[in-house]
């Protein structure tokens, strides 16, 4: 796969299985009490189209989407992909009216008679960098971000069921924890309670409240637990607004709590959705689609950063960003990518995969100082001169390819000439007159 940075259309990430969330949604009927109201919403995930650690936030409309963003996302385990429901079409009034929202995901997936963990909770959309939930394309005022919205946040609830027989979580001795051992809670409440918020917002002049949120049922994370198990959480809502957005974030399944997780699920898909909550209304139809393989890294994936240095002690007005940087492998599937040459990110890549670095593009008379080779330190130590890359887990490498302006003075080809007339010369020089 190739990443350009050129098309803002990153794919990098590395997971053989496909993640689907729900998408387009109808929101909830109204009460027998006439509270409430019917409308339409979408689930939609952030197309951070960045790597992992290096988070680019989803600060404009388009960057939040349903359908298949498979070429467009990338998180690492343990980390939080934000998603919104976005409902709009509410019962419009000048009293807040009551609303409610279920959503669920699956925590597991058994396959070989090995459970395997996939989402283990839900927590705040923001864990990871600073997406923008609120930029929607019916809305008529695009937003640097949610100034100017009300909103409001609840604390998630803590998961209940874990890996022992506990039935309650209060009580719990921290001291016991250990890998497979009272999980997720443990997980969960390592956060900060910053990163345990579930919120909610409404467009300026409006006002909106959770009232609730609470498990309506909990899957058993177990190895005792059936071939696919899932969390469901209410939330109740009261909002003066038409157009109301729900944001939280899906947390990734680590091997720091798992001995088998999120990236060791092989072709089956597991999923987040809206759920019905009323008999006369809820949710219908659509989703989002990821593949695993290109949206979740490995955690100890290794790192590569790309750059270029443009010398200036012979002159020359060319900048970094005039070439392009690329980090190629024939092998199929492996996680390719091209960037600007005043590239900052780290691009997680496949562990143990040769790498052949090279640049492209820029202005005529520049040569390479190294021979074309780049100097690459990995994990802070000292500069070699390489041209191909091989990465272990968890190392991180910065190659650099320096470039010169080769300005040399012009040399006439033909100065033989005897008379006035006879004054034609071919002038070559790869500089500049």
């Amino acid at each position: 796969m190739k990443y350009n940075i050129t098309n803002l259309t990153l794919v990098l990430f590395v997971l053989t299985t496909t993640i689907i969330f729900s998408s387009s949604i109808e929101a909830f009927a109204a009460d027998a009490d006439g509270r409430g109201s019917t409308g339409v919403g979408s689930i939609e995930a952030c197309l951070n189209q960045g790597q992992p650690p290096n988070f680019w936030p989803c600060d404009t409309a388009d960057e939040w989407s349903g359908g298949n963003i498979t070429n467009e996302a990338g998180y690492r385990e343990g980390s939080s992909i934000p998603i919104r429901v976005d409902i709009t079409g509410l019962e419009n009034s000048t009293d807040a009216k009551f609303q409610e929202l279920v959503v669920s995901w699956d925590i597991t997936k058994t396959q070989g008679n090995i459970v395997k963990h996939t989402f283990d909770y839900i927590t705040s959309y923001d864990r990871n960098d600073d997406p923008h939930p609120c930029l929607v394309a019916h809305n008529s005022t695009e937003l640097e971000d949610c100034a100017g919205w009300a909103f409001d946040t609840i604390p998630i609830p803590a998961p209940g069921n874990l890996t022992t027989d506990a039935n309650t979580i209060e009580g719990v001795n921290t001291d016991t924890w250990s890998n497979g051992e009272l999980l997720p809670y443990a997980s969960f409440i390592s956060l900060t309670q910053s990163e345990r918020l579930f919120t909610m917002f409404a467009p300026a002049g409006h006002s909106i409240t959770i009232n609730d949120i609470r498990y309506l049922s909990e899957g058993d994370p177990s190895d005792a637990g059936s071939n696919t198990e899932s969390n469901e959480i209410w939330v109740n809502y009261t909002s003066s607004s038409p157009d109301v957005i729900a944001a939280f974030g899906a947390h990734i399944a680590s091997p720091l709590d798992w001995e088998y997780s999120a990236v060791s699920v092989n072709g089956k898909s597991f999923q987040i959705r809206c759920d019905e909550i009323h008999a006369k209304g809820g949710c219908a139809g659509g989703q989002i689609n990821l593949d695993a393989f290109d949206v979740i890294y490995a955690i100890n994936a290794p790192e590569l950063t790309l750059k270029k240095f443009v010398n200036g002690t012979n002159g020359g007005d060319a900048v970094a960003a005039d070439w392009l940087l690329t980090a190629d492998h024939p092998q199929n599937g492996a996680r390719d990518f091209t960037v600007f040459g005043d590239n900052t990110v780290a691009f997680p890549v496949d562990a143990g995969v040769t790498y052949t670095l090279s640049e492209s593009g820029g202005p005529d008379g520049y040569s390479s100082i190294d021979n074309g080779d780049f100097r690459c330190s990995i994990n802070g130590g000292p500069e070699n001169l390489q041209s191909v890359i091989n990465l272990a887990p968890g190392e991180s490498a910065v190659c650099t390819i320096h470039n010169i302006f080769d300005n040399v003075p012009p040399v006439a080809a033909d100065d033989s000439y005897s008379t006035d007339e006879d004054t034609a010369l071919t002038i070559t020089a790869p500089g500049v007159l």
